[in-house]
Order: C-alpha cells, then structure tokens, then sequence
C-alpha cells in the first residue's frame, strides 16, 4: 500500500485540478457530488477518471489508490509532515506551476496570432546591466527610478536622455533603440520580445522586465504591419512562437503585480550560503 501510495501521490501531482462534479446521470448528492471523502480531503469523479485515464486503471481501482493516498495525507498531517519545509515548498511549487498552465489556457484561448503580433516592432529602451557587484534591489530601486522618469519622454530621444540622467554610479546602464523586433524571437531574449508586444498603444511604457541581460523598461516606437501577401503562411508558421509568448508575457507581469503588492527579502548572508551548497554539489 505505501509504494502504490507514494507513486500516486507523484502522478496526482500533475494532473491539474478540476472542479467537484458527479456523474452525468448521478442522484446520490449526500457527498456533495463528490465519489468519496476521507476525512477533510475530497475525491470528485472527475479526478478518479483523470487518474485512471492516465494510469489505465479500472475506476475502481484508482479510487482505492486515491483513497489509500488520502489516509498518508491524513496521517501525515497528524504529525505535522505537512509543516515541513520540504512539503510546503512542494505545495508552492504544485500552485505555481498550476497558474503557469493557467495563463497557457488563456493565452491559447485568444485563438491564431493577431495581425498586430505578426508585426515588426521598433522599441527604445533602458536597462541596468547584471553585475556581480549588484544586488537586485540595488537594481530594482535604479530602474523604477528610470521607469518613472521617462514616463515623460515625448520622443525616443528624450527617452534616452532622461533614462541615462538618472544617477547609476558604479551600474552600466544602457538606453538605445531595437528595431526589428518580431514575435517569434528573432534572436533577442525572449522575456524581452513577449513583454515588447504586450505593448498596445504607439509611446506606452512596459513596467519593469527582468531578462537574462539585466532589468528593462521598454517604450513602443512604431509598429510597422506584415506584408499582407505574406500574412497567412506567417500566420501558421509562427502559431507556436506566439504561444509562448503571450504565455510568457503573462507569466512576467503576473510576477511583476505581485512584487509590487508584497516584499520580497534576501538575507545579507545569502551569497555566502548560497556558495556553500554550490561548493557541496558534485
């Protein structure tokens, strides 16, 4: 029971969740709709076919397992298994992944890439380069004060221009204007190019992105249209491309938003113990 139990336990892990529902058909409402209950923990029907599709069990059978999985939870519980660093951690990284897949289903459900995503885009920019001598928050504080100062800009020269007149002592910081700019990446990176065409409007400002460079904030310039010819084959060609990143895109202002609502500490003795795990690892 406890080697069914723990597999189970890694495979419900990533099957995404569904709402409680019976059976088309079903009359017994005494569990709510739902095909058991072990303690506090529910199983709706919906989850037993999910599992069983995916493991090829017989229903019945998975239920078992489910509820088998269900009685470790609950004894797990009892002993404070679930307060452990571990399993929290666990359980934070289930969520997040689960609002990952979210934000996919969202994206997919804007159907085939716009004509504004099939478009070329010219965009100027500022970024606080990553320095090994730069802490993030060092950072984050000299880009919010870029962001809020060039939100006057009325060219992409003045943008350029109140961006590099901000202090950054001691920071490479860089303000320059990227044409070019296509949705399927076109070798720039890739948090760079989806938080570009979340960009509606000609002159809008992004909020801050943190890409493999360093930290950006990003103004429109133009966005010149595809040749119509050309419009459909591009259309199907770069489906996948645009995919990701409306998915991406949504990831990073997600992320964003919740910085902004919430603190987010590093202890000053994080380097030094971060060294020592890397020196531990083979």
């Amino acid at each position: 029971m406890i080697a069914r139990a723990l597999a189970l336990m890694a495979l419900v892990a990533m099957v995404p969740s569904c709402g409680h529902g019976g059976a088309p058909g079903a009359t017994d409402t005494s569990l709510g709709g739902d095909v058991a209950r072990v303690g506090d923990t529910a199983i709706p029907v919906a989850l037993v076919a999910q599992v069983s599709a995916v493991r090829g069990l017989a229903p019945r059978s998975t239920l078992d397992l489910l509820v088998d999985d269900a009685l470790a939870a609950q004894g797990a519980r009892a002993r404070g298994l679930d307060r452990e660093p571990a399993i929290v951690w666990a359980t934070t990284g289930a969520l997040a992944r689960r609002e990952v897949a979210r934000l996919a289903e969202e994206a997919r459900s804007l159907g085939p890439p716009s004509d504004d995503e099939l478009a070329t885009l010219g965009v100027v920019h500022a970024v606080v380069m990553h320095s090994a001598a730069l802490t993030e928050v060092r950072a984050r504080a000299t880009i919010a004060a870029v962001r809020k100062a060039v939100l006057a800009a009325r060219t992409p020269e003045e943008f350029e221009s109140l961006a590099l007149a901000v202090p950054h002592q001691g920071m490479r910081m860089v303000a320059q204007p990227v044409s070019g700019l296509r949705a399927d990446g076109h070798e720039f990176d890739a948090n760079f190019v989806a938080a570009a065409f979340a960009l509606r409007s000609i002159a809008e400002t992004s909020p801050i992105v943190e890409t493999s460079f360093g930290w950006h904030v990003i103004r429109l310039v133009e966005r010149v249209p595809p040749d119509p010819a050309q419009a459909e084959p591009r259309r199907r060609e770069i489906a996948d491309s645009v995919q990701a990143m409306r998915t991406r895109g949504r990831v990073g202002l997600v992320l964003e938003e919740a910085r902004e609502r919430m603190s987010v500490e590093l202890t000053p003795a994080a380097e030094g113990l971060m060294s020592q795990v890397a020196a531990r690892q083979p």
